[in-house]
C-alpha cells in the first residue's frame, strides 16, 4: 500500500518540477535583462553625476591653469614626469572632477618603470554613439611648454565636445 502512494507523489514532483523549472528560467530571464538595463542606465548618468565643470564654458584661466600645472610636470628632468602627467590627467578628468570614466591603457616599461596611457571614454548628449577621437603624445622636455598647452586643450575640448546642451 506504500508503494501506490508513493508512485503519485514522485509524479506530483516531477510534473511540478517541469512547470516550476521553465517559469523559474523565463522570470530570471526577464530579471537579469531588467537589471542589465539598470546597470546600462547608471553608467550613463553616473559620468555626468559629478562633472559640474561640464557646465561651465571654455575658459582662458582654466586652461592657462591646466597648462601651468602640465607644464610643470613635463619640465621635471626625472623619468617619474610621465607617471606624474598620466596620474594628474587621470585624477583631473575621473568621476570625482570631471565625471568621466579613466581607464589606463597600455603598459609599457620603460627601464626600470612603468609608463601608461590614459583612456578616457566621452559620451556626448546629442550624438552618444558617435567617436572623437584625441590624441596628444607627450614627453620630451624640449616641447615641455607646447605639449602642456596642447593636454590643456584637450580638456578643454573635451568639455566642450561632450557638454551638455545649453538652451
Amino acid at each position: 500500500m506504500s508503494e501506490t502512494t508513493a508512485a503519485p507523489a514522485t509524479g506530483r514532483f516531477i510534473r511540478a518540477a517541469l512547470v516550476i523549472f521553465p517559469a523559474g528560467t523565463i522570470i530570471l530571464c526577464i530579471l537579469s535583462f531588467g537589471i542589465w538595463w539598470w546597470k546600462r542606465e547608471r553608467v550613463e548618468q553616473r559620468g555626468y553625476q559629478y562633472a559640474l565643470a561640464l557646465r561651465r564654458d571654455l575658459s582662458e584661466s582654466g586652461l592657462s591653469r591646466h597648462s601651468s600645472i602640465l607644464h610643470e610636470a613635463l619640465s621635471r628632468a626625472d623619468p617619474q614626469r610621465f607617471q606624474a602627467v598620466a596620474a594628474y590627467l587621470e585624477s583631473s578628468m575621473g568621476a570625482e572632477n570631471m565625471g568621466y570614466h579613466v581607464q589606463r591603457g597600455q603598459r609599457v616599461r620603460v627601464g626600470d618603470m612603468e609608463v601608461s596611457d590614459i583612456d578616457v571614454e566621452l559620451t556626448g548628449r546629442q550624438r552618444p554613439r558617435e567617436v572623437v577621437l584625441l590624441l596628444v603624445p607627450y614627453g620630451f622636455a624640449a616641447r615641455a611648454a607646447e605639449e602642456s598647452r596642447a593636454l590643456a586643450m584637450m580638456m578643454s575640448l573635451a568639455h566642450a565636445i561632450t557638454g551638455e546642451a545649453r538652451v
